[in-house]
């Protein structure tokens, strides 16, 4: 993920420092962006160079994300962007708010996905529709892509947390948090996450229905369905909106403004980076929203305390 900020920023303009831990990572990181990273990691570069920032972005592994972002604040680093899900687990993430509120400042979680051109054109269809009706959701992971990756087993478990949150937290985005949430999971087979196969339903704030199913132990992908009056919306992949109109049986494909950002960068990247640089802040994921949805929504979905 560093690579693909480098990339952004250098798109943008903007001027920054790249911090590594090690020789050999900053010079593939140079190879990769040409720009030539600091080694010695986070802590060591706060203490040693006087040059004072106030927007940090931290994309370190998923076991540094809290104590780099603990670092950064107790420098005096007031604005920053934490890859998601911004700790291993809920007790980091909670501290790491503590530790916002205590010194003070803006945390904000990265998810990308919120900024794709498709998501973007898909909140204007909304709008113009006068709101979602109902929606559905299907966060299902791939373990044959899980199971051989050499990460802390606490990832693994939380799987659900490190990367299906992606899926929740676009979706109650764009819909409103529940206040009615029944789920219903169970373990299946794989010994290295406690649920596989997740099924639910509730309703949101904003009164909008809705389902999921997602089956870790059969076929399947992420998907998001949003139905409004008019039109049902299928974000499948999270890329690409495709339309079906009511009473229709065709199902179409539709150009997006933007989507060159998201074919040159990461998609989503360029926006977000763009707006969080102009503090322009609408439509991030605040850490302290973050906190209290995996708290009390995602640890719901997932079946156990995350």
């Amino acid at each position: 993920m560093g690579v693909e900020y480098a990339h952004v920023l250098k798109g943008l303009g903007v001027s920054f420092q790249a911090v590594g831990r090690s020789l050999t990572s900053c010079d593939a990181f140079f190879e990769k962006t040409g720009i030539k990273a600091i080694p010695g990691g986070v802590e060591d570069f706060l203490k040693n160079h006087s040059v004072s920032f106030t927007h940090a972005i931290v994309s370190s592994n998923t076991s540094y994300l809290y104590s780099h972002a603990v670092l950064c604040i107790e420098f005096g680093i007031k604005t920053l962007l934490v890859e998601k899900p911004g700790g291993i687990n809920l007790f980091e993430i909670k501290n790491l708010n503590q530790k916002k509120n205590e010194l003070g400042g803006k945390i904000f979680i990265a998810y990308n996905r919120r900024f794709y051109s498709s998501v973007e054109s898909a909140r204007q269809i909304i709008k113009e529709d006068g709101g979602v009706t109902s929606f559905t959701f299907d966060f299902t992971e791939w373990p044959h892509t899980i199971e051989p990756l050499q990460i802390p087993i606490e990832e693994k478990r939380n799987w659900i947390l490190r990367n299906s949150s992606h899926i929740f937290d676009l979706v109650f985005h764009l819909c409103g948090n529940p206040i009615e949430l029944n789920s219903k999971n169970f373990k299946g087979n794989l010994d290295w996450t406690p649920n596989s196969i997740f099924i639910g339903m509730g309703v949101t704030e904003n009164k909008i229905p809705f389902s999921y199913h997602s089956n870790w132990e059969s076929a399947g992908r992420w998907g998001i369905e949003l139905n409004t009056k008019n039109r049902k919306l299928i974000l499948r992949p999270l890329e690409k909106l495709q339309v079906q109109e009511n009473r229709q049986i065709k199902i179409e494909l539709l150009t997006v403004e933007g989507e060159t950002f998201d074919t040159k960068y990461k998609p989503g990247l360029f926006q977000q980076v763009d707006k969080w640089i102009r503090e322009e802040h609408e439509n991030f994921c605040d850490l302290e929203e973050h906190y209290i949805k995996v708290k009390d929504i995602y640890s719901k979905i997932a079946g156990f305390a995350l």
